[in-house]
């Protein structure tokens, strides 16, 4: 599977699992779901309701780790 190097990229950062705070990364990993790279989670940081929420959390699957 060929990738972008900005896709390759994010998967690597998130390799032990991650929240995800950036709207590009947000789609870019919604589209890596699609593909079954990565598991969306629920996020793991415990932040107030009023303060800025992250997208998701984000793991990568045994196929996401082959592909990087």
């Amino acid at each position: 599977m060929k990738l972008a190097q900005e896709t390759r990229k994010i998967l690597k950062q998130i390799k032990n699992g991650a929240d995800i705070w950036g709207l590009r990364e947000a789609r870019i990993l919604r589209e890596c779901e699609k593909d079954g790279l990565v598991e969306i989670c629920e996020s793991q940081a415990d932040i107030p309701g009023e303060q800025r929420q992250p997208y998701f959390g984000c793991i990568l699957t045994a196929k996401g780790r082959e592909v990087i």
